[in-house]
């Protein structure tokens, strides 16, 4: 019996052109918590923008999988913490110093780049927000800050180079515009183990949604995955059950299909 839910955000609760969820999708999750399943978020984004997100989302959450896995909290009990070792982020530095390749440092209560992307700098013109401000020393800074994750703006292609500099650290995708770069021991599927486990539960009393490359290991651990409809072909392949688009309340559809609902 499936006791607790686990859901990605972009794509899979809130849709990309207008960062809102269908009704429908607010719906489902009020019913679950009424039958007594737990939900949660599982996203690649840090604590300091979850606030955004319940601004979204007008649900009670049970809690959080946060940085791609590497920071959890359950009703705000801190129940898995797994920041990148400054040691190890050291070795990417003369890389992204030398190639001139735009990295975010992804912080519990602050994100910050060593230059800030083209994309960005494109998106804060839009949004008229203030511009990120790069640090003055990153190779300073992760030694008094602790660093949960990367985001690294460079094309999959590119993506080896990078990494052969970080071996204690692997990227994961959910765009071909950046990697988000975690402890190799790290994921979202680790940090869901650490929420259950917590619980008392395991993963075969869970069930999982999501989109994005980043999302494939969750999928595939979880009793239930379940990939959202027009998800790429290797996070369909990772799932049990492919459902209808957000827009197409695909959240709802595939909740009462499988029984969960």
């Amino acid at each position: 019996m499936i006791q607790a839910v686990f859901f990605d955000i972009d794509g899979t609760l809130l849709n990309f052109k207008d960062h809102t969820a269908p009704a429908s999708t607010i719906r489902a999750l009020h019913r679950l918590q009424e039958k007594g399943v737990r939900i949660f978020i599982a996203t690649g984004r840090a604590p300091f923008q979850i606030d955004l997100v319940r601004r979204q989302l007008p649900v009670a959450f049970d809690g959080f999988v946060m940085v791609n896995g590497q920071y959890c909290l359950y009703q705000n009990q801190v129940v898995h913490s797994q920041p990148i070792p400054p040691e190890d982020i050291q070795g990417i530095l003369p890389y992204l110093e030398q190639s001139g390749v735009s990295c975010a440092f992804v912080e519990l209560d602050y994100v910050y780049f060593n230059r800030v992307p083209e994309v960005q700098l494109h998106r804060v013109k839009e949004s008229k927000h203030t511009t990120p401000r790069p640090a003055d020393d990153p190779a300073r800074r992760i030694f008094t800050h602790t660093t949960y994750q990367l985001s690294l703006y460079t094309p999959p292609e590119q993506e080896g180079e990078a990494m052969a500099c970080i071996p204690n650290c692997r990227a994961v995708r959910w765009t071909p515009v950046f990697a988000d770069i975690i402890p190799k021991t790290g994921g979202k599927a680790v940090g869901i183990g650490a929420m259950l486990n917590h619980l008392g539960l395991d993963f075969s009393q869970c069930a999982a949604f999501g989109d994005g490359g980043n999302d494939i290991e969750m999928l595939q651990a979880a009793g239930i995955g379940v990939a959202m409809g027009g998800s790429a072909k290797e996070v369909i392949q990772a799932a049990d059950f492919t459902t209808r688009p957000l827009e197409e309340d695909g959240v709802e559809y595939a909740l009462e299909k499988l029984g969960i609902l």
